[in-house]
């Protein structure tokens, strides 16, 4: 065997996935600096969500933007049985980043929780730095004032490379998140759910190559954790008051049927 062509293979590899990454970032930037895609989002009604996705009661889907290579769907959840689980699982084809918009909405990443300070998988957005930021080391462990410091937090986003694990935990009082992806191995844009390897959300979604289904609770979606939010017991809302993002920075951009990424 040729370890210095292994090696150099490895190498260009992982240099890929790095760049596309970073094409990922520069996109996510300027779309939504340049368009009201969250202020959007956080103003749409169930009738402008396709109803029922992947034949889930209450469980919403919308392109809002789409141009190879890039594609960003929101995502709402409002169950008519109350949390809403959405099992560990990757895309073989699409990096993406998920952008917390509103509602009760606990993200997972390499199998443990983000509300509990995992900060080296998620970002904010600083819309005036035009910069993707890591928060500032100590903060305590899922309390909201590790956010209330951080004044230039424009939008919180979860970065999911291709084959991360990553999942969510949806409480009662329902949630919106947004996806923007960059679709990879010239493959065309249609749904995250649809490119997706592990556990889906219904039976239905098992038509789709790699999609496994089977009733189960939270712990299909960390599988690293001993235990999640209690959504029935928290009394204190700061943590997601601190991260929902400000309609008014975002209301008066322009749309984003009108943007075109040229970079």
């Amino acid at each position: 065997m040729d370890w210095c062509l292994v090696v150099e293979e490895l190498n260009n590899f992982f240099s890929n996935k790095q760049y596309s990454m970073e094409v990922l970032e520069n996109f996510l930037i300027d779309y939504l600096s340049n368009t009201s895609a969250i202020s959007d989002a956080l103003s749409y009604t169930e009738k402008d969500f396709e109803k029922d996705f992947l034949s889930v009661n209450g469980w919403y889907r919308k392109i809002q933007y789409r141009n190879k290579p890039f594609q960003e769907e929101i995502f709402k959840s409002t169950s008519p049985f109350g949390e809403f689980i959405i099992p560990e699982h990757h895309h073989p084809n699409v990096d993406s980043f998920e952008v917390y918009i509103c509602g009760d909405i606990d993200f997972s990443h390499g199998g443990t929780w983000l509300s509990r300070w995992n900060r080296k998988d998620y970002r904010y957005v600083d819309i005036n730095q035009k910069k993707i930021l890591t928060p500032p080391a100590g903060g305590k462990s899922g309390t909201y004032k590790d956010f209330s410091n951080i004044t230039n937090m424009d939008a919180f986003v979860v970065r999911v490379k291709t084959n991360d694990i990553h999942g969510a935990y949806i409480g009662p009082h329902g949630g919106t998140f947004m996806s923007v992806q960059h679709w990879l191995n010239d493959v065309d844009p249609s749904c995250v759910g649809y490119d997706y390897d592990g556990y889906g959300v219904s039976p239905q979604q098992t038509k789709y190559d790699g999609v496994k289904y089977k009733e189960s609770d939270w712990k299909i979606a960390a599988s690293k954790e001993t235990s999640a939010i209690m959504w029935d017991e928290i009394n204190d809302r700061r943590f997601w008051e601190c991260i929902t993002p400000n309609y008014n920075t975002f209301k008066d951009l322009s749309s984003p049927s009108d943007y075109c990424y040229n970079k």
